[in-house]
């Protein structure tokens, strides 16, 4: 058994899992507060979970811009097959 130095640290790194359904049928609000919990860029909610969003009044948070949410998941969603 090897031990570590004092001023040695470990570093450990973890994929995030797939989940499961449809990423579009995610509630916007969960997205949101991934984003403001820095798990998720704004750039990655809107490409994978179709989700718009527009920094707070504070300029600090993002929230959902739920019109272009809407419009932008409209647009994601695969149209059905005559």
């Amino acid at each position: 058994m090897e031990a570590f130095a004092e001023a040695e640290a470990v570093v450990f790194r973890s994929c995030e899992g797939g989940g499961y359904g449809d990423p579009l049928d995610r509630d916007p609000d969960r997205v949101a507060l991934d984003v403001n919990r820095c798990w998720l860029s704004p750039k990655k909610a809107s490409a994978i979970f179709g989700v718009a969003l527009a920094r707070a009044a504070n300029g600090i948070d993002w929230q959902i811009d739920r019109t272009k949410t809407n419009a932008l998941r409209a647009a994601m969603r695969p149209t059905a097959r005559q």
